[in-house]
């Protein structure tokens, strides 16, 4: 299945997997409304959106409710929790490069889906969970020996199961290798090592940690990312509405966006980069350095064993490097190409020098691709909870309380 295709049915609110049956309850054989004429009623009046928001509260199916009109078939999401969405889409893109496999999580399995959807989300949340505690054994080595906080423990219960989980796959595909069931270009990158290990010798433990680092760092970053431009579409809706028009004007309607529209849509390019600026996923971690001998910089001598970090937070919300620090105008980036892959360091979400980022295209494209797809479904409008911009640093820099909103289809809009 192309990314294009995958990405057109995340924009869907995830309603059904690459390769996988809708999900119980979003059976469009169990479409809301009267047989044949579906809720053909509802769009004779004035008041559509009233008689979808009740029926949705009725049939408990405000996150996405499946209906017709006549023949046309339609679904409609009353209100989103972004996080729990992108969250799940996002690791499931990332499964589908690398495993070539996709998941169902949580509540939302059918007995057709594919099985470890639950074993997968608790590993990653686990992995995140344990980078964001603050460990204080790191910083203070005597009580290291203490284990106070159980981080060890639980970072060598994670190793196991990450080893058991990574290690399945594997040998799943050494078995389709051997009976040549993959053929064309349906492979995926566990695949790609496999044909290298003949040459280079990998070994499992080698390929173990490439592919869960390739999970692990490609999941968190896009994610949160969109939960804040999603955010500030919602609280900016002139923003919104340009974008939306820049994509139906170069796209159209009657196509879904490429990335090959992407060169062609600067304001939405202009959006993401104004959200790294004022929400950067990593506004420290990302940046960390450690000395590896004694360095002078100007007057100030710092000795070898030093961690260096650099505050891109601090820099993008400066009012000498940035105008208007603190409001939210894409417009800023429309005149003149402002680079943010490291090479000008006032802006600067992935690194800079040797250590920048490895998979800084890929997830810049990808946000803008889901973003383009997103924009051009839905219009994101507030719930009645509002939306707080307040900000929490675990791994990443996320949203302290969870974007909940309404997205209304387009067709609807």
């Amino acid at each position: 299945m192309s990314t294009d295709h995958y990405l057109q049915e995340a924009s869907l609110g995830l309603f059904s997997s690459p390769g996988s049956e809708p999900r119980p309850g979003l059976r469009f054989q169990d479409l809301a409304g009267l047989p044949v004429l579906g809720l053909v009623l509802a769009f004779t009046g004035s008041l559509t959106h009233r008689v979808l928001a009740k029926t949705a509260d009725s049939l408990k199916a405000k996150a996405l409710m499946a209906f017709s009109v006549g023949f046309t078939r339609f679904v409609i999401a009353s209100i989103v929790e972004v996080r729990k969405v992108l969250h799940f889409g996002s690791l499931n893109n990332v499964m589908m490069s690398v495993f070539g496999k996709s998941y169902e999580f949580g509540d939302e399995k059918s007995s057709s889906s594919s099985s470890g959807g639950d074993e997968l989300e608790s590993l990653v949340s686990e992995g995140y969970e344990l980078l964001g505690i603050f460990n204080w054994s790191d910083h203070f080595p005597v009580l290291s020996w203490l284990d106070l906080q159980g981080v060890r423990k639980r970072c060598r219960k994670l190793v196991g199961r990450v080893n058991i989980f990574v290690r399945e796959i594997i040998e799943e595909h050494r078995v389709e290798k051997a009976k040549k069931t993959r053929v064309g270009d349906e492979g995926d990158f566990v695949d790609v090592l496999l044909e290298l290990e003949e040459e280079n010798r990998l070994t499992d433990s080698d390929m173990i940690a490439v592919l869960w680092e390739m999970i692990f760092r490609g999941t968190d970053t896009v994610a949160i990312l969109l939960e804040w431009i999603l955010a500030r579409m919602v609280l900016h809706p002139d923003i919104q509405a340009k974008a939306q028009s820049e994509i139906n004007m170069v796209v159209g309607k009657a196509r879904s966006v490429s990335d090959s529209d992407l060169p062609n849509l600067p304001y939405l390019q202009a959006i993401v980069k104004e959200t790294l600026r004022m929400h950067p996923p990593g506004p420290l971690l990302s940046w960390a350095r450690l000395a590896i001998h004694d360095t002078q910089i100007g007057h100030h001598f710092v000795p070898a064993g030093t961690t260096a970090m650099v505050n891109m937070w601090a820099i993008t919300h400066d009012e000498g490097v940035w105008p208007e620090a603190n409001e939210f105008k894409p417009e800023r980036f429309m005149h003149g190409d402002v680079a943010i892959m490291g090479s000008n360091l006032k802006l600067a979400p992935f690194g800079s020098g040797r250590r920048v980022c490895p998979g800084k295209a890929l997830g810049l494209a990808t946000v803008e691709l889901w973003l383009a797809h997103l924009l051009q479904n839905f219009k994101w409008v507030p719930s009645e909870s509002g939306v707080d911009l307040s900000d929490c640093l675990k791994l990443s820099l996320e949203m302290k309380n969870s974007l909940v909103c309404k997205a209304i289809p387009t067709v609807f809009a």
